[in-house]
């Protein structure tokens, strides 16, 4: 994301960033730059809002000149098309069945029965790639699939094939992309019972993920799951280098703790270090010691948080990845992704990739 092409978006963050040490709720490394920096380039992004929008031009009521890009001359956006999840599977399932099948479909009209079901907005000229993610499963057939998305007709059925491994709660987890882009994700909480029982189906909800048109597929997207089917509340990283088609993941992290109450110390240090800039943002002395104290606590969300595999592949692809995109999408809602600071403990060198979520 850059100040040129979403400017809205840009200053959005650079707001965001800037409360990291003036409000409760933050969210920033943001190179080192100060809150009143921050704070001042987002301001300087936007239009005046006093000045109200004329006839024709591009600028939002609000005064907010639109992100999207311009249309080629002769031309207009192609317009989305709203397409419902339906994902059939059971609610329940025997430990030793020999096959739980789950079937996905994008509908034109809502289903009547669905796992999970919610409108996606969708571009009609491009498949959509389905990912599942099953910890407490044994795959039986391709964990990533796409479907086309039809006019006026429903997508071709996409069936994943799974093998229970442990009886207890477990979760699928559906990712829905559309040209690189994450479009949607829904969550299946299933029972693997111990005793064999008649299936069941309920419905649930699913979580679509709105991007602007016209914007890039990140050239990285880190996908991150919080899992706790196991008794042991873990998280899974999936990494997918979108230019060259890879796929990686990892070695699940186990937490130790609860991730809320964790956030909430991480927050309530961050709050210390805003009281303590209060007032004195002349001081350049402190403000170095502070944004000193921001760059440890990345450091150790680095090394505390990231499996050693997704470390590894970032110290032998840094030079190849510097000024990259990367997205992150989080199940995981309390987690500050955002302060996390990839680096090499050796030489402490830190990331240049370009950071979303």
């Amino acid at each position: 994301m850059t100040r040129q092409a979403m400017p809205v978006e840009w200053a959005t963050t650079q707001m965001n960033l800037a409360n990291a040490y003036s409000d409760r709720i933050r969210g920033d490394k943001a190179d080192e730059l100060s809150a009143w920096d921050s704070i001042k380039q987002s301001i300087s992004t936007l239009p005046d809002a006093g000045s109200p929008a004329q006839p024709g031009s591009t600028e939002r009521p609000d005064g907010l000149e639109s992100f999207e890009p311009a249309p080629a001359e002769g031309s207009s956006p192609l317009a989305t098309v709203t397409r419902y999840t339906d994902i059939a599977c059971p609610r329940r399932v025997w430990v030793e069945a020999e096959r739980l099948t789950v079937v996905v479909q994008l509908t034109v009209n809502q289903p009547t029965r669905s796992a999970a079901r919610a409108a996606l907005d969708v571009r009609p000229d491009a498949p959509v790639a389905i990912r599942l993610t099953a910890p407490a499963f044994d795959a039986l057939n391709a964990l990533d699939q796409t479907t086309a998305i039809l006019p006026d007709a429903d997508s071709p059925p996409v069936v994943f094939h799974l093998k229970p491994r442990v009886a207890g709660p477990a979760q699928l987890v559906f990712d829905f992309r559309q040209g690189g882009n994450p479009v949607g994700a829904a969550v299946v909480n299933i029972d693997v019972t111990p005793d064999q029982v008649a299936t069941t189906q309920t419905t649930r909800g699913v979580f679509p993920v709105v991007m602007p048109q016209g914007i890039d597929a990140p050239d990285l997207l880190l996908y991150i799951h919080y899992d706790a089917s196991a008794g042991i509340p873990r998280l899974r990283f999936t990494l997918d280098e979108t230019q060259h088609g890879l796929s990686t993941t990892f070695d699940a992290v186990d937490l130790h703790s609860d991730p809320a109450h964790y956030a909430a110390g991480l927050y309530r240090m961050l709050s210390e270090l805003a009281q303590a800039a209060g007032g004195r943002a002349g001081d350049a002395a402190l403000q170095d010691a502070l944004a000193d104290e921001v760059r440890r606590l990345g450091y150790k969300l680095w090394r505390l948080l990231i499996p050693s595999g997704l470390k590894e592949l970032y110290l032998a692809n840094r030079a190849a990845w510097q000024g990259k995109t990367l997205l992150v999408v989080s199940d995981e809602p309390h987690l500050p992704w955002e302060l996390v600071w990839p680096h090499d403990p050796a030489t402490r060198a830190r990331a240049t990739t370009r950071r979303g979520r």
